[in-house]
């Protein structure tokens, strides 16, 4: 994508400062560039370092289970975060954008 320019756009214009939007960005923009769509009911929470590297974030069980009761079945973590995943959540622990991706494409083929 260095030869693009990306631009994002937020519902209603809202402000995204929580670096746990990071990941659920980078995999839209991934999608696009990419044409693999994220499935409705896959959710992604993480922080993403410039080397790609998905990073933990706080509240990350709370996060979790607003998560499951918005309908979301799947979602993507930082491999290295620590939480408590509400029961019937499907969680991917994924430490690399490219391993996100991996898991998007995997979550597409199993639906």
């Amino acid at each position: 994508m260095w030869q693009s320019d990306a631009y994002v756009s937020t519902v209603g214009g809202a402000s995204l400062t929580d670096p746990g939007a990071d990941l659920a960005v980078v995999l839209a923009v991934a999608s696009s560039a990419l044409d693999i769509a994220v499935p409705h009911s896959l959710a992604a929470i993480g922080e993403v370092a410039l080397s790609g590297d998905v990073r933990p974030v706080g509240l990350l069980t709370e996060r979790l289970r607003e998560a499951a009761r918005m309908g979301f079945r799947t979602v993507l973590v930082p491999g290295k975060a620590k939480f408590t995943a509400p029961e019937g959540l499907s969680v991917v622990r994924v430490d690399h954008v490219t391993r996100a991706i991996t898991a998007i494409q995997s979550t597409r083929a199993a639906a």
